[in-house]
């Protein structure tokens, strides 16, 4: 037996009342002994024993309804008794696979659509007035209807209309989203049917132990609901997919001839040796390429572009290998720029060539102009003096940097600030102008200001012995481009000097709740030579060396030129949200700030338009729209004339491509661990419901007892109360 609301069994608690009433009115009379008593003793003595068990029965009577009650709220259920199926209305969750990999099976369907059926097929076996809920747990959970229902004809209309074709099987959250349907579920015979191809990576490694943790906290629900297993299983297994595209800079301007890398694999076992690769731009086929591809192989694909207008622009590269269509194609999507505008802050300006702090940034920043003023860069750099900085000057940037600034004055921090938080990027390098008393007390300001650490002392190696920067595989965008020796060997440039960026014993507590900054990049000593934080939307970047050569032969060192360039395109990339994702997640579009009150439409691959409201979000405006488990091309159309269309690239999570699955006899161990229950059909799932045993909630009995208890209460000390003599 268990209880659904067993909080409500304090209530037998009441069952005192009446005991204690019993036992003040036993205290209640006073025994008077006079001279004829014992005549009378025979007859008192038989008197007294009836009426010593009729108040015994009266007290056991009114103990009863008390408890009775507290039992009838608390409403048990018998899990013991056997019934078979038709004969109980249950709550019944099904927990269907929708992800990719369920795309794969035979000729003729699917195995969502078999699944699909399936779970149609057990819906309409329950019996009138059972409650179900479906959940889709590709990508992220949800269900196919707002709360669970009784009308179970809807609920298989809306579930002949779902097409799977979402993200990775989230088994962890599919679970606690189960646990959740129960609490708005009825009645006390509960199920859980988990319907899927039991994709490997799905249930296996760090996705077992998230589904541990998830079924303890459905165990521990008042009445455990029965799992049951249902295995779809079968298909073909051949897949090829596009894993991935990548471009060749991060970020694109007009003109800009670029390459893009696409990288297939096959995860079958039958050999492509003439596979065509197709390359798309706007929706407009460019070009094709063939390549082969052995069974269990990869290959790459190269295609080069240059996009003739600024503003969003979207590539494509597909193919037509199988019949899984979902990952043959791979889309990416991104703003091309006519310029990337950068603010260059001069701590220390000089009249003579090469002498200044900004000088050698630049050249690198701007090659072509530096050379010749009638060309031009990618980059457009303006160079201002710290006391000339101005709001203004912030608002037309898109990366600034702050070279050998001695100090900030007045609102300078305020307006830096600002344009950070709102998705600028900041460098700041140092030099020997710089006060480290300010930079530290009111920059770095106890981990709350713009600087990630402070300037703790300053390193002096020597000409002797130079401190090197040390080459590793860099995983940051904006040096991977140097894991290519081909592309230079950032150790080459020598450093006579340097700060040591870090925390002064005081501040170690106070930093430890604050974001920790990355050191991408060390000297040999192990000091970094620059440590990045990101500080609301955007990103700083603090250098342990200057900008000029004043301290190192970096800026005369050819590698100067591309880490200028990166570092800075790094930072104005990630000026705009993400407009390449996963499936599932969130796009996030900005816009101009005139727009906040308006609306804005998404417009889905199937060109289904989606109508979302513009927020404000700091001083800029945004639009926002979840429904992404399709993947292709979505498009925000902004209103009126205000802003250009932007495009946000949607693709499947590619470890869905490996459609690996668990064996039956995987699937029966797992089934075991789970204590579930394992079926492979709606035939064997109608034979479990037929042998299970179900819960069957009996408070309507404890109800009619109670009734029954209080009118007998009535009666019986009517009767007693007539039948009794006089107290003597």
């Amino acid at each position: 037996m268990s209880f659904l609301n067993t909080i409500l069994l304090g209530g037998i608690a009441a069952l005192a009342i009446p005991l204690l009433i019993h036992i003040f009115n036993k205290r209640r009379f006073r025994t008077v002994h006079w001279g004829a008593m014992h005549l009378l003793a025979p007859i008192l003595k038989k008197n007294n024993r009836r009426i010593r068990i009729e108040e015994l029965l009266l007290l056991l009577l009114r103990i009863a309804i008390p408890v009775l009650l507290a039992l009838c709220l608390a409403r048990p259920v018998l899990t013991g008794v056997k019934k078979f199926e038709g004969d109980e209305k249950t709550s019944t969750v099904f927990v269907l696979d929708d992800s990719f990999s369920m795309q794969d099976g035979t000729a003729a369907r699917s195995n969502f659509s078999r699944a699909r059926d399936e779970v149609i097929a057990t819906i309409k076996a329950l019996r009138d007035g059972s409650d179900a809920s479906v959940l889709l747990m590709g990508g992220s959970p949800q269900g196919l209807a707002p709360e669970p229902t009784h009308d179970l004809e809807d609920l298989t209309a809306d579930l002949r209309g779902a097409a799977g074709d979402a993200g990775p099987a989230a088994v962890a959250a599919g679970v606690l989203s189960a646990r959740a349907e129960f609490d708005k579920m009825s009645h006390g015979a509960r199920e859980v049917v988990f319907v899927s191809d039991f994709q490997r990576r799905d249930w296996e490694g760090s996705a077992a132990a998230a589904r541990r943790g998830a079924l303890d906290a459905l165990n521990e629900m008042p009445i455990s609901p029965n799992l049951t297993l249902f295995h779809i299983g079968g298909g073909s297994g051949e897949n090829v997919a596009v894993e991935k595209v990548e471009v060749s800079s991060l970020v694109l301007g007009v003109g800009q001839k670029f390459t893009l890398r696409a990288d297939l694999a096959n995860h079958g076992d039958s050999a492509h040796p003439d596979l065509m690769v197709f390359f798309e731009v706007d929706g407009e086929e460019k070009r094709s390429s063939q390549v082969s591809l052995a069974a269990g192989g990869r290959a790459q694909v190269l295609f080069t572009h240059t996009f003739d207008t600024p503003g969003s622009h979207f590539v494509e590269v597909s193919t037509d290998a199988d019949a899984l269509k979902g990952d043959n194609r791979f889309a990416a999507a991104f703003t091309v720029w006519d310029r990337v505008p950068v603010l260059l802050v001069d701590g220390a300006p000089s009249d003579r060539p090469m002498a200044g702090e900004t000088d050698f940034l630049q050249i690198a920043l701007q090659p072509f102009r530096s050379a010749n003023p009638s060309l031009n860069d990618l980059v457009s750099s303006t160079v201002v003096r710290p006391d000339a900085l101005r709001e203004e000057h912030l608002n037309g940037a898109s990366v600034v940097v702050l070279a050998n600034v001695p100090r900030l004055h007045g609102h300078q921090i305020e307006w830096l600030g600002r344009f950070v938080e709102t998705g600028g990027g900041l460098l700041v390098f140092p030099g020997d102008a710089i006060d480290t008393g300010w930079y530290n007390n009111e920059f770095f300001a106890a981990a709350k200001g713009l600087l990630p650490r402070q300037y703790t002392d300053l390193a002096a190696p020597g000409q002797s012995s130079p401190a090197r920067l040390v080459d590793r595989s860099f995983d940051h965008p904006a040096l991977a481009f140097f894991n290519d020796p081909r592309n230079g060997a950032l150790s080459g440039a020598e450093f006579t000097s340097h700060y040591r960026i870090g925390l002064a014993p005081d501040m170690r507590e106070a930093a430890a709740a604050a974001v920790a900054p990355t050191a991408p990049l060390r000297f040999d000593s192990g000091d970094p030579f620059f440590v990045e934080r990101p500080h609301g939307e955007g990103r700083v970047l603090q250098f342990a060396a200057p900008a000029d050569a004043d301290w190192s032969n970096l800026p005369t060192q050819p590698t100067f030129l591309p880490l200028a360039q990166r570092l800075v395109t790094y930072l104005a990339s990630r000026v705009e949200p993400p407009r390449n994702v996963s499936t599932g997640e969130k796009l996030v579009a900005l816009l101009p700030p005139e727009l906040i009150g308006g609306e804005a439409v998404f417009e889905d691959p199937a060109g289904s338009r989606h109508t979302v409201p513009v927020r404000a979000v700091g001083p800029r405006a945004s639009a926002e729209f979840a429904g992404t488990r399709k993947p292709g091309i979505y498009t925000l159309v902004p209103p009126g004339d205000g802003a250009a269309r932007q495009h946000f690239a949607v693709n499947l999570d590619r470890a869905e491509s490996d459609l690996e699955a668990l064996t039956e006899k995987e699937v029966r161990v797992l089934s075991n661990d789970m204590g579930a229950s394992y079926v492979t059909s709606f035939d064997e799932y109608q034979n479990l419901d037929r042998e299970r045993r179900y819960g069957i909630e009996f408070w309507r009995p404890l109800l009619i007892a109670l009734v029954a208890f209080l009118f007998l209460e009535l009666l019986y000390q009517q009767w007693i109360g007539r039948t009794r003599p006089a107290r003597t």
